[in-house]
């Protein structure tokens, strides 16, 4: 089905999409469209789960698109249950649960964008456990639900090999830079111009 010309966009999740130079490309490459951010840094799983209903399906979107997980990973750094199974299915109990709350709205078009980590300084590395296993769980709940999927870590970890880590992303390999925050609204993009609107 065709998006139609007054079709709601309705952004939700934490750091990267709250950052001005994703929403700003987003508006510039799909014009005369109704974006709606919602965003907010530091934003994790539990409260954008507490939030969801009010700040994005209340607006009855036709594109949904959504990123979480990074901050989740960040806060479980010191925790023994980093990159354990525990850790990874409560973290899949609430995504999927924010996700029933989505497919009772029933977008249009929805969109998961996979949270990632870029090794800068490696420092940090212990949270690549981690954060693959949240990886992992977005790309499974977009299969099961038969949603859209934007691969982040890839896209900003071939970025960060062709050029320099500190280009891409913060020190924690957790928050993208301008550019790591242009490369996932391309990707994003990319999909709505399949969807013929750019």
């Amino acid at each position: 089905m065709r998006l139609k010309k007054d079709a709601k966009f309705v952004f939700i999740g934490d750091d990267t999409l709250a950052g001005s130079h994703f929403i700003s490309h987003i508006k510039k490459q799909v014009p005369n469209r109704e974006i709606i951010n919602k965003s907010m840094a530091g934003d994790t799983m539990m409260s954008l789960l507490a939030r969801i209903e009010s700040d994005a399906l209340d607006e009855k979107p036709e594109v949904l698109v959504i990123m979480i997980g990074s901050n989740d990973i960040w806060e479980n750094r010191h925790d023994v249950m980093l990159g354990t199974l525990g850790s990874m299915l409560n973290f899949e109990d609430m995504y999927r649960s924010m996700l029933r709350k989505v497919e009772a709205l029933d977008p249009q078009r929805v969109i998961l964008i996979e949270p990632f980590y870029v090794s800068y300084p490696s420092l940090y590395d212990n949270l690549r456990y981690d954060a693959s296993d949240k990886m992992f769980v977005v790309r499974k709940l977009a299969r099961e639900f038969g949603y859209n999927f934007v691969g982040a870590d890839g896209v900003l970890n071939s970025a960060a090999i062709n050029t320099h880590p500190r280009s891409i992303v913060k020190p924690r390999g957790l928050q993208v830079r301008s550019k790591g925050q242009i490369l996932i609204a391309e990707e994003v993009i990319k999909l709505f111009r399949e969807w013929s609107i750019v």
